[in-house]
């Protein structure tokens, strides 16, 4: 139907190679000058969505080595010498993803545009530098989608009906398409934010008394702040 093929034209919208999207703003004749502005903008927001990744594989490790350094512990398996060698990893991944993760910041403020869209982005109540580094390294500099819609289909946030005749119609379900690490990050931020952005927790709170499972209006929420945050850098 319309619906299905509006929403995969959505998902392939981001797959535009960055030389096409160069391309597609050239033709829109803006000025030189801010051709380079914006040729410096996607290059770093490139590099920022890649320490981004970096903090993300570290962090995972991190936990993974936690994890096993726990349960070495807990079944009595573990010696001095193991100990030793795992904590020492641990403790210089740890100080690799805090170097890192200063990085970022100080990538973000050195660049004007990066600066004031976090700022703007902070300014919904439950997003921290965290989510609003992502959300930066998503939405870029608000031009990178056209409408709500494409940046919800591009983090997986769209409705996927099941129907089958007319007796099988199962509960529509994210699509979880494509990026998963944003709908993570959304997910985290809507957890704050139900509690305290006084939007958000009123709209939650709405879904829930409509009869709607909490599972189901934190979704809704998290594509709120997806669209949320994509019409604060846009306009």
């Amino acid at each position: 139907d319309g619906n299905t093929r509006r929403n995969a034209r959505d998902q392939k919208f981001h797959k535009r190679p960055v030389k096409v999207r160069v391309a597609e703003f050239q033709d829109e004749n803006h000025s030189e000058a801010f051709h380079d502005i914006f040729i410096q903008v996607l290059t770093i927001n490139l590099e920022l969505q890649e320490l981004l990744c970096c903090v993300e594989v570290l962090g995972r490790r991190i936990r993974q080595k936690t994890n096993r350094l726990d349960t070495l512990s807990r079944y009595h398996r573990q010696n001095a010498f193991v100990e030793e060698c795992w904590t020492e990893l641990i403790t210089q991944m740890e100080q690799k993803k805090q170097a890192v993760e200063l990085k970022i910041q100080q990538q973000i403020e050195s660049h004007l545009v990066l600066k004031k869209n976090q700022e703007l982005v902070m300014s919904m109540p439950g997003i921290g530098p965290g989510v609003s580094a992502w959300l930066l390294s998503l939405f870029q500099d608000g031009n990178r989608f056209q409408t709500a819609s494409q940046a919800a289909a591009y983090v997986g946030l769209i409705p996927k009906e099941h129907q089958s005749g007319s007796s099988i119609h199962k509960s529509s379900r994210l699509t979880k398409a494509d990026k998963a690490i944003y709908r993570s990050k959304l997910y985290m931020a809507a957890m704050s934010a139900i509690r305290f952005n006084p939007a958000a927790k009123a709209f939650f709170e709405r879904l829930v008394h409509k009869g709607k499972c909490k599972r189901v209006a934190l979704c809704v929420v998290i594509r709120k702040l997806a669209v949320w945050g994509f019409g604060i850098l846009k306009h």
